[in-house]
């Protein structure tokens, strides 16, 4: 799971952060009192095996975190400082794609998908690679409904692959909710969709105000992606033409902070695995940012 903030200030919260510290000491502990009473090589090796397993065992995307530099980032998201040049370091997170993280995030919930929908023959394209993020919902959450703006394209895939529990609304309009999705979720996911507001502040904020919902997952492209630099490189700007904005993990976690949640957490994953030799190891040149928040 992402590191956890808790109450908007971005403090570390004990599940993920203060037991994986905890864990780390008592293996110290025991690594030093064993080394005390059996110096030799193979004891070293054993322990250093011990350890790797015991770290390839963490939850997927579990990361460390800076205390300084979390508390530095929270007094600038609520508003209380202000800097013209802020830097932030961003936490490390283990190699994920989207498609992992939301079938393994979902699973067992009850979850509401907004802008589920997408261009129909992008749909099906998305559904002959197996990269259409919905029917990976509806395969891991106990119960999966989405809702879009796009009416043809929710008839469409009803029509065309019998998917059920969809609608057309507009959740920024009470009228215009449908009222299949009057329930309380477990979480709300809004994937790749911020960019395409108009005014994503307003949009959060019906989204907070017109639902009932206990967590909130959002997902949007990352203004610092590795592509970006490439294709700057080359004095090209390469954009999808829906898009409305980029955001980077400080600009995402600010507008859902503005628009009154609580941010959870942070991951930079990519959109679709890539090769092996393609996988960025520094997180802030991954394509995607998610925020979990409540």
């Amino acid at each position: 799971m992402a590191e956890g903030f808790q109450d908007g200030i971005l403090s570390p919260v004990k599940p993920d952060y203060v037991e994986e510290m905890d864990m780390l000491a008592k293996i110290k502990k025991h690594v030093k009192n064993y080394l005390n009473h059996h110096e030799c090589e193979l004891a070293t090796l054993l322990i250093s095996k011990l350890y790797k397993i015991y770290v390839a065992l963490r939850r997927p995307g579990s990361s460390k975190l800076n205390p300084v530099e979390i508390t530095k980032a929270s007094e600038y998201l609520s508003g209380k400082k202000f800097s013209s040049g802020l830097a932030l370091k961003i936490p490390s997170n283990d190699y994920l794609d989207l498609k992992e993280f939301i079938s393994d995030y979902v699973r067992n919930k009850k979850v509401l998908h907004i802008g589920f929908a997408d261009h129909p023959e992008i749909i099906d394209k998305k559904i002959k690679n197996d990269g259409w993020f919905h029917l990976h919902i509806m395969n891991s959450a106990k119960e999966a409904f989405g809702v879009d703006l796009n009416c043809m394209a929710v008839e469409y895939v009803k029509r065309t692959y019998n998917i059920p529990n969809v609608y057309c609304g507009n959740i920024e309009n009470v009228d215009e909710i449908p009222k299949e999705i009057d329930k309380v979720w477990d979480a709300v996911l809004i994937l790749d969709v911020i960019e395409h507001v108009d005014n994503p502040i307003s949009f959060l904020k019906s989204v907070k105000d017109n639902l009932r919902f206990k967590e909130l997952i959002v997902s949007a492209p990352n203004a610092l992606r590795i592509e970006n630099f490439v294709n700057a490189k080359k004095n090209l700007e390469v954009n999808n033409t829906d898009h409305r904005y980029w955001f980077s993990p400080y600009t995402l976690s600010k507008i859902i902070t503005i628009s009154g949640f609580n941010i959870r957490g942070i991951l930079m994953i990519d959109r679709y695995r890539k090769r092996s030799f393609r996988k960025c190891k520094n997180p802030l040149f991954r394509d995607t940012v998610i925020i979990i928040a409540k």
